[in-house]
Order: C-alpha cells, then sequence, then structure tokens
C-alpha cells in the first residue's frame, strides 16, 4: 500500500480510536486492526496490479487494424491459437492460457463482457504473424 493511503489509514483509526475511547467503547484488540490493515493493503495491490494489467490494452479490432489484418482473420487465428474461444451466447472470451500469459484481458462483467489484447500480447502476435510490431503499440 502506499504511503499515503497507509498515513490516510493511520488517521482514520486514530480518529475512531479517539471516538470510542470518548463514548467509552472497548476498540479492537491491535491484532485484529493490523489484520484489517494488511487485508486493506492486499486489495489495494490487486487493484494497482489490475490496473496496470489493463494499461495499454487494444481491442481485436485495433490490433488487426495495427498489424494491417482483417478484423475476422484475426479473431480466427486468436481462436485456432488457442488464444480466444466463443461463448455459448455468441461472444468471445479470452482463454485461461491467453489470460495467464498476459496476452490478453477480459473487460467488463458478466454477459457484458470481451476481450483485449494487452501490449505483450500484441509483441507476441507480431511475433507469431512475421509482422514487424509498431514501436509503441499504445498511441
Amino acid at each position: 500500500m502506499g504511503n499515503r493511503a497507509t498515513g490516510r489509514l493511520a488517521k482514520r483509526i486514530a480518529k475512531w480510536t479517539r471516538i470510542a475511547e470518548r463514548h467509552g467503547l472497548k476498540m479492537p484488540e491491535p491484532e485484529l486492526v493490523q489484520r484489517i490493515v494488511d487485508e486493506h493493503a492486499t486489495r489495494e495491490a490487486e487493484i494497482r496490479r489490475t490496473r496496470d494489467q489493463i494499461a495499454g490494452c487494444r481491442s481485436v479490432t485495433n490490433v488487426a487494424r495495427m498489424l494491417g489484418m482483417r478484423r475476422s482473420a484475426l479473431f480466427e487465428w486468436l481462436q485456432g491459437a488457442g488464444w480466444l474461444r466463443r461463448r455459448h451466447g455468441g461472444g468471445w472470451h479470452a482463454t485461461s492460457h491467453a489470460l495467464s500469459e498476459g496476452w490478453a484481458v477480459q473487460r467488463g462483467t458478466g454477459a457484458v463482457s470481451w476481450p483485449q489484447i494487452t501490449t505483450a500480447g500484441f509483441q507476441e502476435l507480431a511475433r507469431h504473424l512475421g509482422v514487424n510490431p509498431v514501436a509503441n503499440p499504445t498511441t
């Protein structure tokens, strides 16, 4: 957890401790408070990892344009290579392999979700397809 967030959390704990003491309430044990702080830090780190992972992601359509190929041809290649699979409703879903390799992410939730290609995935695609990748695919 960042220093600023840690500082804010410490101030909140101190504030609630003063309020509890003022009203004669018993505060939780320090171990419990520390466990809550640690859980908060873990959640913050997960949010940061997710945010960093999706930065620079591109739609399959945009990646196809950047690689100079048809959108449908790229979807076919991605499906054949095991990066994407069709859902029963007709939409596309990134495979666990593509997700674990960091080549794709699944954006959205539930029925409204879509795959996107990460910067690392773009570089891997360019290598597989023998295309000279753009120096900075996020522009």
